[in-house]
């Protein structure tokens, strides 16, 4: 584990990197949507909860655009370790007004849920 990684940033080895990867979540996993967030889902083989990210120009300017993907990956930070099954995620961003983080990490869990059909486990 490195320094970065206890900090509760997201490591290489926490992302979806490959476009094989990218391809294969979104023609085979399992879809969920809330708010402007639509995730594709899959068992992950890797051992770890992956996260990768899709944001469209028609979302907004590149600022916009990293803005969102900031607050994204601290909401799945948040969130992750609410899910009972080890995952990889594709979100892929819709255009929308301006949300907070709380927004962000509602609505991932809640789409995350929609489509594995899992409640999440209590703390």
């Amino acid at each position: 584990m490195t320094m970065l990684e206890k900090a509760g940033t997201l490591g290489k080895r926490d992302r979806i990197r490959a476009k094989r990867d990218f391809a294969l979540l979104l023609q085979r996993g399992r879809r969920g949507r809330s708010g402007p967030l639509r995730v594709h889902v899959r068992r992950s083989a890797s051992g770890r909860t992956r996260l990768g990210m899709a944001v469209p120009r028609r979302v907004g300017n590149a600022v916009r655009r990293n803005r969102i993907k900031r607050l994204i990956r601290s909401a799945f930070r948040e969130v992750r370790g609410q899910w009972t099954d080890v995952i990889d995620v594709v979100v892929v961003v819709t255009p929308h007004g301006p949300a907070h983080r709380g927004a962000y990490a509602n609505w991932l869990n809640t789409a995350i849920q929609a489509a594995t059909g899992k409640p999440e486990k209590k703390p």
